[in-house]
């Protein structure tokens, strides 16, 4: 049968069909290239369906889960005793600050940047064990809660060397924010 007004070929088996044909009777390939009936079609508007709904869900998360400000609740964070002792290793000698602290603020926080001062019995800053985010990631401080931290640092310092020492928290994340 040659192509006519009435026939047409098959974009999938490459058959002659009849030119009002929605579906090929040879292979069952949709005919129409803009229905919902086309496979192609319907992968599309199914994969775009879902990529819209995770961020929906994600922009949900952001706004219901919580995205507080560290900052007004700093000063809720105190440090109820805190201690300085060394640690000597293979690596070299650490100076290590362990305490608890406790959270008087309504929100839990998680990754909380604890960075130790360390003075001089002049009162001159001789040493500072900075904060790390990557090293406290399983540290949470529960809301009306207390809780015990640790914090280490490489010195160059012995512990005779120390007068005094205070604590600080730099940074925290809302322990109800994703991730």
């Amino acid at each position: 049968m040659n192509e006519t007004a009435d026939t047409k070929t098959c974009a999938m088996c490459a058959e002659t069909i009849r030119a009002i044909a929605k579906v090929c009777p040879h292979c069952r390939h949709v005919q129409t290239k803009w229905t919902f009936l086309n496979p192609n079609i319907t992968a599309s508007l199914m994969g775009i369906f879902w990529i819209a709904s995770i961020i929906v869900v994600l922009v949900f998360l952001k706004r219901i889960a919580g995205n507080r400000d560290f900052e007004p609740y700093q000063q809720q964070l105190l440090v109820l005793e805190s201690s300085v002792s060394q640690r000597i290793s293979s690596n070299g000698v650490y100076v290590v600050i362990t305490g608890v602290i406790t959270n008087w603020s309504n929100c839990s926080w998680k990754n909380i940047g604890v960075e130790g001062q360390l003075f001089g019995s002049d009162g001159k800053l001789i040493d500072v064990v900075p904060a790390a985010s990557d090293y406290y990631g399983g540290f949470v401080a529960a809301s009306h809660s207390t809780c015990a931290f640790k914090i280490e640092s490489r010195t160059s310092h012995s512990l005779s060397d120390y007068a005094s020492h205070k604590v600080f928290f730099r940074w925290a994340k809302d322990a109800t924010s994703w991730p």
